[in-house]
Protein backbone atom coordinates (compact mmCIF):
# COMPACT_ATOMS: atom_id res chain seq x y z
CA UNK A 1 0.00 0.00 0.00
CA UNK A 2 1.10 3.36 -0.91
CA UNK A 3 0.82 5.82 2.32
CA UNK A 4 -0.83 9.14 2.22
CA UNK A 5 -0.91 11.10 4.52
CA UNK A 6 -3.24 13.92 4.86
CA UNK A 7 -1.94 17.61 4.92
CA UNK A 8 -4.21 20.69 5.24
CA UNK A 9 -6.23 21.14 2.31
CA UNK A 10 -5.96 17.33 0.68
CA UNK A 11 -9.22 16.50 -1.44
CA UNK A 12 -10.29 13.36 -1.68
CA UNK A 13 -13.12 11.47 -3.28
CA UNK A 14 -14.70 8.75 -1.11
CA UNK A 15 -14.80 4.79 -3.18
CA UNK A 16 -17.27 3.25 -0.71
CA UNK A 17 -20.42 4.47 1.49
CA UNK A 18 -18.69 5.54 5.19
CA UNK A 19 -20.80 5.84 8.16
CA UNK A 20 -19.08 7.92 11.05
CA UNK A 21 -19.95 9.84 14.27
CA UNK A 22 -19.07 12.81 15.26
CA UNK A 23 -16.86 14.17 17.74
CA UNK A 24 -17.67 16.22 20.76
CA UNK A 25 -21.51 14.12 20.96
CA UNK A 26 -22.74 12.37 23.37
CA UNK A 27 -22.31 8.33 23.43
CA UNK A 28 -21.64 9.40 19.72
CA UNK A 29 -25.14 9.28 18.75
CA UNK A 30 -24.55 12.16 15.54
CA UNK A 31 -23.86 9.77 12.90
CA UNK A 32 -23.24 10.85 9.63
CA UNK A 33 -23.96 8.81 6.61
CA UNK A 34 -21.28 9.97 3.62
CA UNK A 35 -22.26 8.21 0.41
CA UNK A 36 -19.47 6.74 -2.51
CA UNK A 37 -18.61 9.48 -4.29
CA UNK A 38 -19.23 12.56 -2.06
CA UNK A 39 -15.89 14.80 -1.90
CA UNK A 40 -14.05 15.82 1.03
CA UNK A 41 -11.46 18.60 1.75
CA UNK A 42 -9.55 18.22 5.09
CA UNK A 43 -9.52 21.66 6.65
CA UNK A 44 -7.33 20.52 10.27
CA UNK A 45 -5.46 18.01 11.51
CA UNK A 46 -4.59 17.50 15.22
CA UNK A 47 -2.27 14.84 15.94
CA UNK A 48 -0.91 14.90 19.37
CA UNK A 49 1.08 13.12 21.70
CA UNK A 50 -2.32 11.27 22.34
CA UNK A 51 -4.18 9.44 19.80
CA UNK A 52 -7.72 9.71 22.05
CA UNK A 53 -7.93 13.38 21.38
CA UNK A 54 -6.58 13.35 17.95
CA UNK A 55 -8.87 14.43 14.93
CA UNK A 56 -8.98 15.52 11.17
CA UNK A 57 -11.90 18.33 10.23
CA UNK A 58 -12.79 17.86 6.64
CA UNK A 59 -14.82 20.08 4.92
CA UNK A 60 -17.87 17.75 3.37
CA UNK A 61 -18.82 18.67 -0.04
CA UNK A 62 -22.42 17.93 0.18
CA UNK A 63 -25.42 20.45 -0.35
CA UNK A 64 -27.91 17.26 0.84
CA UNK A 65 -26.48 17.79 4.23
CA UNK A 66 -27.34 20.43 7.08
CA UNK A 67 -24.68 23.35 7.23
CA UNK A 68 -23.61 22.39 10.97
CA UNK A 69 -22.71 18.69 9.12
CA UNK A 70 -21.02 20.04 6.46
CA UNK A 71 -17.94 21.01 8.56
CA UNK A 72 -17.42 18.15 10.73
CA UNK A 73 -14.49 16.99 13.04
CA UNK A 74 -13.53 12.82 12.90
CA UNK A 75 -11.49 10.94 15.62
CA UNK A 76 -8.43 9.81 13.31
CA UNK A 77 -8.60 6.50 15.09
CA UNK A 78 -12.02 6.34 12.93
CA UNK A 79 -10.33 6.01 9.58
CA UNK A 80 -7.97 3.50 9.21
CA UNK A 81 -6.83 3.10 5.34
CA UNK A 82 -9.72 4.76 4.31
CA UNK A 83 -10.63 3.96 0.83
CA UNK A 84 -10.67 6.99 -1.35
CA UNK A 85 -9.68 8.07 -4.68
CA UNK A 86 -7.01 11.34 -3.12
CA UNK A 87 -6.38 14.29 -5.94
CA UNK A 88 -2.51 14.19 -5.90
CA UNK A 89 -2.68 18.31 -6.80
CA UNK A 90 -3.58 18.34 -2.91
CA UNK A 91 -1.07 15.90 -1.67
CA UNK A 92 3.17 16.70 -1.22
CA UNK A 93 4.58 13.99 -3.13
CA UNK A 94 8.02 13.68 -3.50
CA UNK A 95 7.71 12.55 -6.68
CA UNK A 96 7.22 14.15 -10.29
CA UNK A 97 5.08 11.37 -11.46
CA UNK A 98 3.18 9.72 -8.08
CA UNK A 99 0.77 6.50 -8.87
CA UNK A 100 -2.56 7.58 -8.19
CA UNK A 101 -3.98 6.59 -4.59
CA UNK A 102 -7.03 5.09 -3.55
CA UNK A 103 -6.27 4.63 0.36
CA UNK A 104 -5.98 7.96 2.58
CA UNK A 105 -3.94 6.73 5.55
CA UNK A 106 -3.62 9.44 7.94
CA UNK A 107 -0.92 8.01 10.25
CA UNK A 108 -0.95 8.28 14.80
CA UNK A 109 1.58 7.91 17.25
CA UNK A 110 2.17 4.06 18.03
CA UNK A 111 1.36 3.12 14.53
CA UNK A 112 4.12 0.65 12.46
CA UNK A 113 4.54 0.47 8.83
CA UNK A 114 6.19 -2.53 7.74
CA UNK A 115 7.92 -1.94 4.20
CA UNK A 116 7.18 -4.01 1.41
CA UNK A 117 9.61 -1.52 -1.18
CA UNK A 118 12.63 0.19 -0.19
CA UNK A 119 12.27 3.13 0.85
CA UNK A 120 15.05 6.57 0.04
CA UNK A 121 15.04 9.72 1.41
CA UNK A 122 16.51 12.51 2.81
CA UNK A 123 18.19 12.63 6.24
CA UNK A 124 18.44 16.11 7.40
CA UNK A 125 21.93 16.50 9.43
CA UNK A 126 19.85 18.20 12.64
CA UNK A 127 20.20 17.64 16.18
CA UNK A 128 16.56 14.82 16.16
CA UNK A 129 18.69 12.72 13.59
CA UNK A 130 21.95 12.38 15.36
CA UNK A 131 20.88 8.79 16.34
CA UNK A 132 19.96 7.87 13.20
CA UNK A 133 23.16 9.11 12.01
CA UNK A 134 25.04 7.20 14.96
CA UNK A 135 23.62 4.55 13.78
CA UNK A 136 24.52 4.35 10.37
CA UNK A 137 28.55 4.69 11.47
CA UNK A 138 29.13 8.34 12.87
CA UNK A 139 28.45 9.83 9.38
CA UNK A 140 28.86 12.98 10.51
CA UNK A 141 32.14 12.90 11.58
CA UNK A 142 33.61 10.58 8.31
CA UNK A 143 32.15 13.12 5.61
CA UNK A 144 31.83 16.36 7.71
CA UNK A 145 28.51 17.41 7.62
CA UNK A 146 27.44 20.88 8.50
CA UNK A 147 24.08 22.18 9.53
CA UNK A 148 21.47 22.20 6.64
CA UNK A 149 23.01 19.30 4.69
CA UNK A 150 21.52 16.19 4.24
CA UNK A 151 22.16 12.64 2.66
CA UNK A 152 20.00 10.12 1.06
CA UNK A 153 19.13 7.18 3.51
CA UNK A 154 17.61 3.85 1.84
CA UNK A 155 15.50 1.58 4.69
CA UNK A 156 15.87 -1.68 3.22
CA UNK A 157 12.19 -3.72 2.62
CA UNK A 158 11.02 -5.65 5.45
CA UNK A 159 12.49 -2.98 7.89
CA UNK A 160 9.76 -2.04 10.37
CA UNK A 161 8.80 1.86 11.33
CA UNK A 162 7.05 3.27 14.45
CA UNK A 163 5.38 6.47 14.29
CA UNK A 164 6.57 8.66 17.35
CA UNK A 165 5.31 12.12 16.16
CA UNK A 166 3.04 13.97 13.58
CA UNK A 167 4.07 17.54 12.84
CA UNK A 168 1.06 18.92 10.40
CA UNK A 169 1.49 22.87 9.92
CA UNK A 170 -2.13 23.82 9.83
CA UNK A 171 -1.14 27.10 7.83
CA UNK A 172 -0.20 24.40 5.35
CA UNK A 173 -3.30 24.85 2.76
CA UNK A 174 -2.30 26.38 -0.46
CA UNK A 175 -6.06 28.06 -0.74
CA UNK A 176 -5.20 30.37 2.31
CA UNK A 177 -3.64 33.85 1.04
CA UNK A 178 0.10 33.96 1.52
CA UNK A 179 0.81 30.69 1.03
CA UNK A 180 3.19 30.97 -1.24
CA UNK A 181 5.36 32.73 0.44
CA UNK A 182 5.52 31.31 3.98
CA UNK A 183 4.83 27.88 2.56
CA UNK A 184 4.37 25.93 5.99
CA UNK A 185 3.92 22.90 4.25
CA UNK A 186 7.48 22.43 3.91
CA UNK A 187 8.07 21.99 7.62
CA UNK A 188 5.25 18.52 8.10
CA UNK A 189 6.89 15.95 8.80
CA UNK A 190 6.83 12.94 10.02
CA UNK A 191 8.90 11.45 13.38
CA UNK A 192 9.51 7.59 13.65
CA UNK A 193 11.97 4.56 15.14
CA UNK A 194 13.31 2.41 13.12
CA UNK A 195 12.06 -0.87 15.31
CA UNK A 196 13.79 -3.07 13.10
CA UNK A 197 15.97 -2.99 10.38
CA UNK A 198 16.99 -5.39 7.68
CA UNK A 199 19.99 -6.61 7.19
CA UNK A 200 21.63 -3.70 5.72
CA UNK A 201 20.59 0.28 5.03
CA UNK A 202 22.56 2.63 2.45
CA UNK A 203 23.48 6.17 2.38
CA UNK A 204 24.61 7.91 -0.37
CA UNK A 205 27.20 10.52 -0.69
CA UNK A 206 25.50 12.92 -2.91
CA UNK A 207 29.24 14.63 -3.51
CA UNK A 208 31.09 11.27 -4.68
CA UNK A 209 27.65 9.57 -5.37
CA UNK A 210 28.75 6.85 -3.76
CA UNK A 211 26.79 4.27 -2.20
CA UNK A 212 27.60 3.12 1.13
CA UNK A 213 26.21 -0.48 2.87
CA UNK A 214 25.70 -0.07 6.15
CA UNK A 215 25.43 -2.88 8.65
CA UNK A 216 23.15 -2.41 11.82
CA UNK A 217 23.79 -3.23 15.61
CA UNK A 218 27.60 -3.52 15.48
CA UNK A 219 30.00 -1.23 17.29
CA UNK A 220 27.74 0.12 19.79
CA UNK A 221 25.49 1.88 18.00
CA UNK A 222 22.11 2.87 19.50
CA UNK A 223 19.11 -0.07 18.74
CA UNK A 224 15.65 1.79 17.53
CA UNK A 225 16.80 5.18 16.42
CA UNK A 226 14.52 7.84 16.05
CA UNK A 227 14.56 10.22 12.91
CA UNK A 228 12.49 12.04 11.37
CA UNK A 229 11.62 12.80 7.45
CA UNK A 230 9.27 15.26 5.56
CA UNK A 231 6.21 14.67 5.47
CA UNK A 232 6.44 14.43 0.96
CA UNK A 233 9.00 11.98 1.56
CA UNK A 234 6.78 9.72 3.94
CA UNK A 235 4.24 9.81 1.03
CA UNK A 236 6.46 7.27 -1.04
CA UNK A 237 6.74 4.79 1.30
CA UNK A 238 4.68 1.24 0.54
CA UNK A 239 4.29 -0.73 3.21
CA UNK A 240 1.57 -2.33 4.95
CA UNK A 241 0.24 0.01 8.21
CA UNK A 242 -0.82 -1.38 11.36
CA UNK A 243 -2.80 1.07 13.21
CA UNK A 244 -2.30 1.11 17.07
CA UNK A 245 -5.65 2.26 18.26
CA UNK A 246 -8.44 2.16 15.39
CA UNK A 247 -12.04 1.82 15.98
CA UNK A 248 -13.69 -0.41 14.32
CA UNK A 249 -17.05 0.28 12.23
CA UNK A 250 -18.64 -2.43 14.85
CA UNK A 251 -17.92 -0.36 17.79
CA UNK A 252 -20.05 2.62 15.89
Amino acid sequence: MLVTVPRVGTKFVLREDWTVPMRYYASNSEVVCLAAGTQCTVRRVVVKKSCYTDFIKLHIHDKALKADQRHIEIDVRRFGCLPADVDLTTVRIDDPSPQPRTFLTPLLRGDTITLTDDWLFDLWFERRNSAMLDYCGNYTTRYDLKPDDKVKACVMAGSILKVDRVYIRQESDPNKPGWALNKGGEYNSITFYLETAAEEMYLIDALTSGTYALTHGKGGRKKRPRFWAKLRQVNTIVGDITHKATIEAAEI
